[in-house]
């Protein structure tokens, strides 16, 4: 099959990238709605309303600034020199190596906010465990470090762009070496961000299957417990797996290849913010289905004011707080 030019690239792209914001919209909204139910929030809720409103934002600043990067840059005919260059279609490919800093910054930003929000209920759910998440912190400061060391990066490749006249190459020496370090730093970052969403979401369902092995005697808690787990492995699988997608894309393709760009923007980043938002709108909406069941531990399952496991404040285990007699007496009672 024939290679894409670099203009249907661009269009490919920006259509993958506007449909996942089109379905990123409602999901946001219904995330607004199931955190906001009951006219006041809780202090976790606020945080999560925070955290998600965040996440939204970079995501829809770096969607228009795609846009506007394509729509003022679309007469480049390719991202390396070819015959017919104008001085307009040099400044074109500085205006796409400026962008190029700010959406990797963006994308940088938003990954930290999404894995840091993993981070965050790891160690709610695991009673807040520093020892829990001393690991995925280290990971999440590493990917941090290599997300904005490729923003430096492609300040370079600007800069020496920029710096050459217009009718030269670049200093082909310093351009292969950024490209080449750029290359393994992506690799190395969408790598640590692929192991601490794994790490994390396998350590909150590991969690929640153990409190459900001590509460199977309340079989609509054991139920809150199992929908949950496959709540969070689900959405932690949809976002694991578009960030191996990126971490061989990028391992395998060409470094300045539009397509590879493409996967590591536009559908990570995307997807990055989908997920955690999505997590709360099928935990508010199995919640709403259901009537409440609490443990004396302050858990709270299906409760209309709410949002299981991710509103929780204190996720010690329950064999521990709580008699196995109460368990029984609140079973029955159910």
């Amino acid at each position: 099959m024939a290679k894409l030019s670099y203009q249907k690239s661009n269009i490919l792209w920006l259509w993958i990238q506007s449909v996942l914001y089109g379905i990123y919209i409602p999901i946001f909204s219904a995330c607004i709605y199931v955190l906001a139910a009951g006219g006041r929030l809780s202090s976790t809720n606020k945080r999560l309303l925070m955290i998600t409103v965040i996440l939204f934002t970079i995501t829809s600043v770096q969607t228009i600034g795609t846009f506007v990067d394509i729509f003022l840059t679309s007469n480049i005919a390719a991202p390396v020199q070819y015959a017919g260059e104008t001085p307009a279609i040099i400044r074109e490919k500085d205006v796409s190596n400026f962008f190029d800093c700010v959406l990797d910054a963006l994308n940088a930003t938003n990954i930290i906010f999404a894995d840091g929000l993993l981070i965050w209920r790891c160690y709610m759910v695991w009673g807040r465990s520093i020892t829990v998440i001393i690991v995925p912190i280290i990971m999440l400061a590493a990917g941090s470090a290599c997300g904005y060391t490729l923003v430096y990066f492609d300040s370079q490749f600007y800069l020496l762009r920029l710096r050459t006249v217009w009718y030269l190459l670049p200093p082909q020496d310093k351009w292969t070496h950024f490209e080449r370090m750029y290359e393994y730093m992506s690799i190395v970052y969408y790598s640590t961000s692929l192991v601490t969403n794994l790490l994390m979401s396998s350590l909150i369902a590991y969690r929640i299957w153990r409190i459900n092995k001590d509460v199977r005697i309340v079989p609509s808690l054991s139920g809150s417990y199992k929908r949950i787990a496959l709540s969070i492995v689900e959405t932690g699988a949809i976002y694991s797996a578009c960030l191996l997608i990126a971490v061989i894309y990028d391992a395998t393709s060409d470094l300045t290849s539009t397509e590879a760009m493409g996967v590591s923007r536009s559908v990570v980043v995307m997807i990055s913010g989908i997920a955690p938002t999505l997590l709360i709108v099928l935990t508010g909406l199995k919640r709403t289905t259901e009537p409440t069941t609490q443990v004396s531990t302050g858990l709270v399952f299906h409760g209309p004011s709410t949002v299981p496991i991710l509103n929780t404040t204190e996720m010690s285990d329950v064999t521990a707080t709580t008699p196995m007699r109460d368990l029984e007496m609140k079973g029955e009672s159910m």
